[in-house]
């Protein structure tokens, strides 16, 4: 038997839930996978309504030669609803949650989740993304910006530090009229969006240690330059 089948399964494909775009007030169906070899005599669904949990009852919608697919149905009373499957017979009383199977109580960290926020727009179910780390990807010649006292000014070919310390202290001089320049490049690759490392302004190269999100840090530009990489970087699907 395939080891897929050795286990009860559960996701959050089109196979277990009803809806992936679920709306505040809807009913949803989610199949919770049963192999023979683990076979069930009951299974609920169980949610956290208001703070609060609720057991309800699942039937089994079909069966084949090596599983059976139980189904229950939740409903949506909160923007994000936790769930996860108890079942009894088998081997026993146990939770599966998006970790596997348990034959303990299991806190909630792990549920499986269903969200009625709004969903995010359609084009990034296919986009591909270019991650850029601003610093180090392209300088544009430089507009005499001072170098802060943190910064160690390195030449754009000299190796980065393995030291942590030198490494987040090592300024290349990357900026986003680079990033504007090579923009071509992103789009030759056939990617259709950039995630960029911070921008904001930070005693470190990586600005993951922002001082503020209110604007760009200077050293990389300003925000009508963001904006521009932004808005500009690769077409967008309407």
């Amino acid at each position: 038997m395939a080891l897929g089948l050795q286990t009860p399964h559960h996701d959050g494909s089109e196979r277990h839930v009803s809806t992936l775009e679920p709306e505040l007030g809807d009913t949803v169906s989610v199949w919770l996978r049963v192999p023979h070899a683990d076979a069930a005599d009951h299974v609920w669904v169980r949610t956290t309504e208001d703070g609060e949990p609720a057991f309800t009852a699942a039937v089994i919608d079909r069966s084949t030669t090596h599983e059976t697919w139980w189904r229950a149905e939740i409903a949506l009373r909160n923007p994000l609803t936790n769930y996860r499957f108890l079942l009894d017979g088998g081997s026993g009383y146990r939770f599966v949650n998006g970790t596997g199977t348990h034959h303990r109580s299991v806190g909630d960290a792990f549920d499986f989740r269903l969200s009625a926020y709004a969903a995010p727009p359609s084009w990034l179910a296919d986009a591909s993304f270019y991650e850029i780390f601003p610093d180090r990807f392209a300088a544009s010649g430089g507009s005499g910006r001072p170098t802060p006292d943190w910064a160690i000014p390195t030449e754009w070919h000299e190796p980065a530090s393995a030291t942590g310390p030198v490494g987040v202290r090592q300024l290349y001089g990357g900026d986003l009229a680079g990033v504007e320049a090579h923009l071509d490049h992103v789009t030759e690759l056939g990617l259709s969006g950039l995630y960029l490392t911070p921008m904001f302004p930070a005693p470190s190269a990586h600005r993951y240690d922002a001082d503020t999100f209110d604007h760009v840090d200077p050293l990389l530009g300003d925000d009508a330059s963001a904006c521009a990489v932004l808005n500009h970087s690769c077409p967008r699907p309407a």
